[in-house]
């Protein structure tokens, strides 16, 4: 008996915090727009002209972007990568090649922004206004492989996740002044979290005038087991990526 009392007490909770959430999707928040359609959208920019930066399928990678919207942010900038796991063998990387995580064919023309990249002065007060770059991940490699010429060793198939990041600075750089930046926040999420701790030396490099701060989000890999003798425990490790 206690312990039906105790299941009904748990489900009349969880359907009272359901009602709470529904409730509070109809309470205006001040300051906040009210439906997606009035947040400012990142516009997307391919990078055709380039025979390096390509996707799994050989289309031509690229990435989304915000302009600053706030004079005091014109020289800040944000980065993030976009996260998507990876793949890791010839069946693997085939299929992802004909999703969104392996070709540009079917990428939205625009997309709203999240994390640091937020449009909002309210919930993302210090980086709101900045110039906003997201990165999209289309390579399976963790943003990371520099194959861009397909073989019969890549199944055909381009590996290029650090050959896009490269291109994207340089693009920017030439086209909207990345190098004046005063401060970049670079970020991205799994995958692209990886990818960030991986780049984070070379933005720096490459960006040496600017106050780099790196913000990967879950950009490692935790310990697994395994069943080699006299090893316990190995952290992967991802061998397709020198930068």
């Amino acid at each position: 008996a206690h312990l039906m009392q105790s299941i009904l007490g748990l489900q009349l909770l969880a359907l009272g915090i359901l009602g709470v959430a529904i409730h509070s999707q109809a309470i205006p928040i001040e300051g906040l727009p009210q439906t997606s359609h009035d947040w400012p959208n990142a516009t997307l920019v391919l990078l055709k002209d380039s025979m390096y930066a390509r996707c799994l399928d050989g289309s031509p990678g690229g990435f989304y972007i915000l302009h600053s919207r706030d004079p005091n942010l014109s020289n800040t900038w944000t980065f993030s990568l976009e996260g998507g796991g990876e793949c890791v063998g010839k069946d693997d990387c085939l299929a992802r090649a004909s999703s969104q995580l392996g070709s540009s064919e079917k990428w939205a023309e625009s997309m709203l922004l999240g994390q640091f990249q937020f449009p909002s002065k309210v919930w993302n007060p210090k980086f709101w206004g900045a110039n906003h770059v997201f990165i999209k991940y289309c390579t399976g490699d963790l943003h990371s492989g520099q194959r861009w010429n397909p073989s019969k060793a890549s199944f055909g198939l381009r590996f290029a996740g650090h050959e896009i990041v490269k291109e994207t600075l340089q693009y920017l750089i030439n086209h909207n002044q990345l190098n004046d930046a005063e401060t970049v926040l670079w970020s991205g999420d799994s995958a692209g979290g990886i990818g960030a701790f991986l780049h984070i030396q070379y933005v720096s490099e490459l960006l040496s005038n600017a106050r780099i701060l790196p913000a990967p989000i879950g950009g490692f890999y935790f310990p697994v087991s395994c069943n080699r003798p006299g090893l316990e425990h190995v952290l992967i490790q991802v061998d397709s990526i020198m930068i």
